[in-house]
């Protein structure tokens, strides 16, 4: 084999092995299912649920909302984390759910807040998803 062809077996060897297989390209492309974004979503949701019992003990006492993690009783924002969610804050008696860490693209850095509304018994909640597209919001956040 001359010294050319030699040079051309190493290069096409090179560029193959550089060459992403189609299932790579295929899968780095491929978005997440709305299961995945809403499980990583309903992570949040858990982690909130001791915010949303201490705002709602909060309210029964005083008839009004906590102004922050500390006045509901609470350890500060970022110390409530999941491996979805960055964050925990209230204020005003809202909880913002900061996603983060390893959380899709779809949701890293937006929030999903659990809004309270002072009912006769205790505290009703909507939730909305602040640049969280509709269809990936969990059931508990309605239509």
């Amino acid at each position: 084999m001359n010294r050319n062809a030699t040079a051309v077996l190493i290069l096409l060897a090179m560029a193959a092995s550089a060459t992403p297989s189609f299932s790579e390209v295929e899968m780095a492309a491929a978005p997440p299912s709305a299961t995945t974004v809403k499980e990583q979503l309903t992570e949040g949701l858990r982690l909130a649920g001791g915010a949303q019992a201490a705002v709602g003990e909060f309210y029964l006492s005083t008839g009004s909302f906590p102004a922050d993690n500390l006045e509901a009783g609470v350890v500060a924002p970022l110390e409530i984390k999941g491996r979805y969610v960055h964050s925990v804050t209230i204020a005003n008696g809202v909880i913002s759910v900061e996603y983060g860490g390893e959380s899709v693209p779809e949701i890293a850095g937006r929030t999903l807040e659990l809004v309270p509304k002072g009912v006769e018994k205790g505290v009703g909640w909507s939730c909305v998803g602040t640049y969280i597209a509709p269809q990936y919001l969990p059931d508990v956040c309605g239509p």
